[in-house]
C-alpha cells in the first residue's frame, strides 16, 4: 500500500493539469454541429463527408460542451483516463501471477505511458482525441485476455461472440486500432489455426471495410496533395517508427520501471517466446501507426496514432522483462545487491528528465497552467458578451494566448481572420450568422474593444 501511495503521488502532476484544460479546435466545431441539427443527421454526415469512425464519431458529437462548459469537459476527459486505468487494473487482476500486484503494476504502466508518449497534450487532455484514440485502449485491453479463451475454454462460441462485439466497437474508434486488431487476428490465427479465430478474422475484415470504404475518407483525403504515395509511405513510416522506437529505448525509465517491477517480485508466468512474439508484433503496430497517416494524407501530422501504438510497445516491452529467461534471471542477481528504495529514487530521477513529466511539473509550478485557464476564462466571457449584443458586421478583437503550457493541448487564434481555428469559436457561440469576425491581437490592451 505504501508503494502504491508513492506511485500515485508521482502521477498527481498529470492529474492536476485536468483542472486547467479547455476545449480547443474540433471540440467547438463538433459541439456546434451536433447542436445545429438532429444527431442522426450530423452523425450520418460525418460518415459521408469526413471519416468512417462509426463508434468514436458518436462520442465526439456528444462533446460535453454541448450542455456545459469547462467543468463538464474536464470531468469527462478525466473519466476517460480513469477508465483506461481501471481497465488495466481489471485485466491484471485476471492474471493469476499479477493479481496481487495489479494496482502497483497498473500505476507503473500508466506513469510510464504518460511520461514517454510523443504528445501528452493531445493524448489525454484533448477530449476529441482522447475519446477517439485513448479510450479505445480501455476496450482493446480485454481482448488480450479474451483471445486465448477461444482455445482453452469449453465455451469458445460465447467468447468468440464477445470478442466480435468488442472488435466491432474498437474498429469504429480509429483506423490504427482497426489495423492493429487485424494484425492481432492474423497472429492468433497463425498461432492456433482455429475455426473461430478464422471467422473472427473474416469479421474483422468486414469491420475494416466499414471504416475504409466510408465515402467521407475520400472527401477528407482530397485536402492533402501527397497522399497514396507508396515509396513515401514506406520510407517515412520506417524512419518515424525508428525514431519513436529509439526514443523509447534510450529513455532511462524504459529500463528502470521494468527493473523496479521485477525487484517488487512481479512476474508474468507466460512463455518467453510468446512475450517476444507480441513485442515484435507491437513494433509492426508502431510502423503501421506511422505509415498509415502518411499513406492517407502524405504526412504523419499529429502524433495521436503513435500515442496509441506506443501503449502496446511499452506493455510488451515490460512483459519481456517480467518473464523468467536467462537474461532476466541474470538481472535478478544484480538486483539483489540494490535496494528497492534506490531503484525508486532512480525512477523518480528518470521521470524528471522526461519531457512530459518535467513539463507537467513546470506548467504547474510556474503558473503557466493557471494563467492559461484565466486567459481562456476571459476569452469565454468576451464571447458570451458578444453573443448577447445585437450588433453585427463587427470585428471582435481578442488577444492571442500569452501563456501556453507545454502539457495542455490548444489551438490558438490564427492571424488569418477567416481561418477555421477562428471560425469554430464563432460557430460554437452562434456568432457566425451575424457576419462577426475575429481579429487576434498581440496585446491584451485592446482585447475588449470592438472595431
Amino acid at each position: 500500500m505504501k508503494i502504491n501511495a508513492v506511485l500515485f503521488i508521482l502521477l498527481t502532476p498529470f492529474f492536476l493539469l485536468f483542472l486547467y484544460i479547455w476545449p480547443s479546435g474540433d471540440d467547438y466545431s463538433y459541439a456546434a454541429q451536433a447542436n445545429s441539427t438532429s444527431f442522426i443527421s450530423i452523425y450520418l454526415k460525418e460518415y459521408q463527408y469526413w471519416n468512417g469512425r462509426y463508434s468514436s464519431n458518436i462520442l465526439v458529437l456528444l462533446n460535453p460542451i454541448r450542455w456545459e462548459f469547462t467543468n463538464a469537459y474536464r470531468f469527462v476527459t478525466l473519466l476517460v483516463s480513469l477508465a483506461v486505468l481501471i481497465s488495466i487494473v481489471l485485466i491484471f487482476r485476471q492474471i493469476n501471477s499479477l493479481k496481487n500486484n495489479a494496482i502497483t503494476l497498473s500505476i507503473l504502466l500508466l506513469l510510464f505511458y504518460w511520461s514517454i508518449i510523443p504528445d501528452l497534450s493531445e493524448g489525454i487532455y484533448w477530449y476529441t482525441s482522447a475519446v477517439t484514440y485513448y479510450l479505445s485502449l480501455a476496450l482493446f485491453l480485454p481482448l488480450l485476455l479474451l483471445y486465448p479463451q477461444i482455445f482453452s475454454s469449453s465455451k469458445p462460441l460465447f467468447w468468440g461472440i464477445l470478442i466480435a462485439v468488442l472488435q466491432f466497437l474498437i474498429s469504429g474508434m480509429n483506423e490504427i486500432a482497426m489495423l492493429l486488431l487485424l494484425l492481432f487476428n492474423c497472429y492468433f490465427l497463425l498461432m492456433k489455426q482455429n475455426k473461430i479465430a478464422f471467422l473472427l478474422l473474416l469479421l474483422q475484415l468486414s469491420f475494416c471495410s466499414l471504416v475504409y470504404f466510408a465515402p467521407g475518407n475520400d472527401v477528407r483525403s482530397s485536402y492533402f496533395g501527397d497522399r497514396h504515395n507508396l515509396s513515401h509511405t514506406v520510407i517515412n513510416g520506417t524512419m518515424n517508427s525508428l525514431r519513436f522506437s529509439f526514443r523509447l529505448f534510450i529513455a532511462p525509465i524504459s529500463w528502470i520501471i521494468p527493473f523496479y517491477a521485477r525487484k517488487l517480485d512481479i512476474r508474468i508466468r507466460v512463455a518467453h517466446l510468446s512475450t517476444t512474439s507480441l513485442f515484435l508484433l507491437s513494433l509492426v503496430g508502431l510502423w503501421i501507426s506511422c505509415a498509415a497517416p502518411v499513406w492517407s494524407t502524405g504526412i504523419i501530422g499529429q502524433h495521436r496514432t503513435v500515442n496509441f501504438a506506443m501503449f502496446f510497445l511499452i506493455l510488451f516491452w515490460g512483459a519481456l522483462w517480467l518473464t523468467d529467461n536467462p537474461i532476466s534471471l541474470g538481472l535478478d542477481r544484480i538486483l539483489t545487491k540494490v535496494s528497492k528504495r534506490l531503484i525508486l529514487l532512480l525512477l523518480i530521477g528518470g521521470l524528471l528528465i522526461q519531457n512530459n513529466y518535467r513539463g507537467a511539473i513546470a506548467d504547474l509550478i510556474s503558473g503557466r497552467a493557471s494563467r492559461f485557464d484565466y486567459e481562456h476564462q476571459q476569452r469565454h466571457q468576451q464571447f458570451l458578451q458578444a453573443k448577447k449584443e445585437k450588433w453585427s458586421n463587427k470585428t471582435l478583437r481578442l488577444p492571442y494566448l500569452e501563456s501556453k503550457p507545454s502539457s495542455i493541448f490548444v489551438y490558438d487564434f490564427d492571424p488569418e481572420v477567416n481561418h477555421w481555428k477562428n471560425s469554430v469559436y464563432l460557430q460554437y457561440y452562434l456568432l457566425q450568422n451575424r457576419n462577426i469576425t475575429i481579429r487576434p491581437v498581440k496585446s491584451t490592451q485592446n482585447s475588449d474593444k470592438l472595431k
